[in-house]
């Protein structure tokens, strides 16, 4: 019997009921009055049945899955494509379930199907096997890159030695990404170059590792890898809000080697970030001496970590024995490979070390974004050589941005770092969207002069370098990305004779961005 047979039921036994004890002279009008206004009652209690029961269904009914743009990155480099398909079972999936990308944690699982912001595997179709312990996935970038130069000599031109920077084009990464999972515990990956093998082909291997993560939340990592110093250097290239990293991040980051060949162990929970490793050098390094190894260790803390609220403080460094080291940085583009600071190969190292301070603040479509760097150079001396001074450089840089369209960079704390933006409403004419965008201004400098006047005792004139970014973003969806940056760039530098090498320049600079 139903909810609704219950009053009709009712009703039948207080008529059967008045119907025995009635009159053969009673009113027969107003019975039909008293059985209309029973019916009345009847229909009322029916239509607010029905809204309840509306109600209870939207209430439990599951949310519908977010539809995913097009594809999703890699590690150092992500990746993209097509999203998975949303699962229609009762029973999650191993996707949605978090298995299948390890990396993306509890925050993935709770949508349904792919989720480019959270996911760290591209949604290419991944290879499973039937009892979810292994599986199999492909992933690629594409970066091409186009940009001009206007330059002036610093001081009088005819005592400069600044050269000429040459515009043009280029693929500033093309990037192709195998990784897999086996026996639930273990991941690997690896990650090529093809726009940047230099001279031998192991000069484009980006990644090449092991995870292993049976440790609970610690996890133990393998193999050449980022060295993971620093915000920015840490940030995925694909997600970073200009096109290059400031000055001082990938000088002190990247000089002593990166990616590098090591282990390291990883934590990452309870708003805390933990990497800690002992690293070598990058797999192309060759030669006859010792190569460097060093320790690098990362730490930060996200007391506000929300979709559109988070708050990001850490510090990292390293300390390390050489091999060579020297310290130098290009103008913030890579158009023109040139260095415009430079310490060139430092000599008589016994050691030397790095320490960096970052801090990150987003509030919605704001958000601002700084880091401090110091570096410190220990000299070796001896009894029968000049004595040589200890070397000290620093940069730092401070960064804000703006969506116009109201969306928020996306930190995401597994990574310590920024991860994909998911526009709200993708780039399409025949629907009349556009997509997101994103404008951004940044100044950084770096520092490379020490003792400059002491040039046999030691000093080093590397220069001196001052930048100022204006850049735009158009996120067309999560995984296509054009970019355009204005760069301003003022370089004080002297030779070792005394000449300048200085220069002042403007540049422009876009980039269009793929990742499947």
């Amino acid at each position: 019997m139903t909810h609704r047979q219950y009053p009709v039921l009712a009703l039948l036994t207080m008529l059967g009921a008045g119907a025995i004890g009635m009159p053969a002279a009673a009113d027969e009008s107003d019975l039909l009055r008293r059985i209309e206004r029973q019916q009345q009652t009847i229909d009322a209690q029916d239509d607010r049945i029905d809204r309840l029961e509306r109600l209870i269904e939207t209430l439990v009914q599951e949310p519908a899955p977010v539809p995913a743009p097009v594809a999703d990155p890699a590690p150092a480099p992500p990746s993209t494509q097509d999203p998975a398909p949303v699962a229609t079972s009762d029973q999650p999936t191993a996707q949605e379930r978090g298995e299948d990308d390890p990396f993306a944690g509890v925050a993935a699982a709770k949508v349904k199907g792919y989720n480019p912001e959270r996911s760290f595997f591209g949604p290419l179709p991944r290879l499973r096997s039937d009892d979810g312990q292994y599986s199999f996935g492909i992933g690629g970038l594409l970066q091409t890159d186009a940009g001009i130069y206007s330059q002036n000599a610093q001081g009088p031109a005819a005592q400069s030695l600044a050269g000429d920077l040459g515009s043009g084009t280029n693929f500033r990464r093309a990037i192709l990404f195998v990784n897999g999972v086996f026996l639930k515990d273990w991941i690997w990956a690896m990650v090529y170059d093809l726009a940047d093998t230099g001279e031998t082909v192991i000069e484009g291997l980006r990644t090449a590792m092991v995870i292993y993560r049976g440790l609970g939340p610690w996890w133990i990592l393998i193999g050449q890898q980022n060295t993971g110093i620093g915000l920015d250097a840490s940030t995925f290239s694909t997600t970073r809000t200009f096109m290059e990293d400031a000055q001082h991040t990938g000088s002190f980051a990247a000089s002593p080697g990166s990616p590098a060949i090591g282990v390291a162990t990883l934590y990452r929970e309870n708003s805390q970030f933990i990497r800690l490793g002992l690293l070598g050098e990058p797999a192309e390094s060759t030669g006859t001496g010792d190569e460097g190894w060093g320790i690098h260790a990362r730490y930060a803390w996200a007391p506000v970590a929300e979709r559109t609220r988070a708050l990001h403080l850490g510090i990292s460094g390293y300390w390390r024995k050489p091999g060579g080291i020297g310290y130098a940085s290009d103008p913030e583009l890579r158009i023109d490979n040139a260095l415009l600071v430079d310490t060139g190969q430092i000599s008589r190292v016994d050691d030397y070390y790095h320490v960096g301070l970052e801090a990150a603040l987003v509030h919605g479509p704001y958000s601002i974004q700084g880091e401090y760097g110091y570096v410190g150079v220990n000299r070796k001396n001896s009894a029968i050589e000049p004595a040589f001074g200890d070397l000290g450089f620093n940069g730092y840089y401070v960064q804000a941005s703006y969506f116009l369209t109201g969306e928020s960079r996306n930190y995401y704390p597994r990574f310590a770092a920024f991860w994909r933006v998911n526009p709200k409403n993708d780039f399409s004419l025949s629907k009349g969207t556009w997509g997101a965008w994103e404008v951004g201004v940044r100044y950084s400098t770096l520092d490379l002069d020490d003792d400059i006047d002491n040039l046999a005792g030691g000093g080093v004139r590397g220069g001196v370098a001052e930048n100022f970014t204006f850049g735009v973003n158009w996120y067309l969806n999560a995984f296509v990305r054009a970019q355009l940056n204005y760069v301003h760039a003022d370089v004080d530098n002297l030779s070792d004779t005394g000449l300048s090498e200085g220069e002042v320049f403007d540049a422009i600079a876009a980039r269009m961005q793929v990742e499947w």
